[in-house]
């Protein structure tokens, strides 16, 4: 992470919740680097201008389990902010270049206290993710493997990419590895994806997001 000036969209940021340029600092995340990290302690509270970040966590056995992505409009540290917590409650991995308006974690503190725009917007996005995850949770336990497999390929494509790990994929939507190779291989031979070397291409959109019953 380093600064950098502030990006085109960054007002517009800004107005939504209700911060000034004096009170951020804009900042660059490159591809591969953790924004938060799980466990440890937050310094700042960021709002993403551009690019696209991977949220997850992992399991008592220490098995990467992902959220879902974000993108511009985000912001991470919320939930953290929001609960009191000092440590970060899942570890947020950069996908592509972000840019970032980074708050101070000290001042973020006394500023939902006093900005009620900020202290709203915050809860509302805190609110979506939960709503997201329970969504999820709920769709987990009423859908067949392949309709659990394509939602979960649309919501953590980046660019029609889906570059996380087949192991990662099977915790996410529940089924082995063995199973999971066949839905895959299946929708290969379909022409809905394409295979290049260990990532996955989408090439039908439409038809995978049927089979997703989005």
């Amino acid at each position: 992470m380093h600064k950098t000036s502030f990006p085109e969209g960054t007002d517009e940021l800004l107005k939504k919740y209700n911060l000034t340029r004096e009170q951020v600092t804009p900042v660059v995340f490159q591809k591969g680097e953790a924004v938060l990290e799980e466990g440890y302690p937050i310094s700042s509270l960021y709002f993403v201008v551009s690019g696209s970040c991977r949220i997850q966590t992992y399991s008592p056995e220490g098995k990467v389990l992902s959220f879902g992505n974000a993108g511009p409009g985000s912001a991470l540290g919320e939930m953290e902010l929001l609960l009191g917590q000092e440590d970060s409650c899942n570890t947020v991995l950069v996908l592509t270049k972000m840019v970032c308006l980074s708050l101070p974690l000290s001042a973020a503190k006394r500023l939902i206290r006093s900005n009620a725009t900020l202290t709203y917007q915050l809860g509302h996005d805190a609110a979506m993710i939960w709503w997201y995850r329970n969504n999820n949770y709920v769709s987990a336990l009423s859908t067949d493997a392949m309709t659990r497999l394509c939602f979960y390929l649309l919501q953590n494509e980046n660019e029609g990419t889906i570059t996380a790990p087949l192991t990662d994929i099977t915790y996410a939507v529940s089924i082995s590895y063995r199973h999971l190779l066949r839905l895959m291989y299946s929708l290969v031979d379909d022409g809905i994806l394409e295979k290049n070397g260990k990532t996955y291409m989408i090439k039908d959109r439409s038809r995978l997001t049927r089979m997703a019953q989005i």
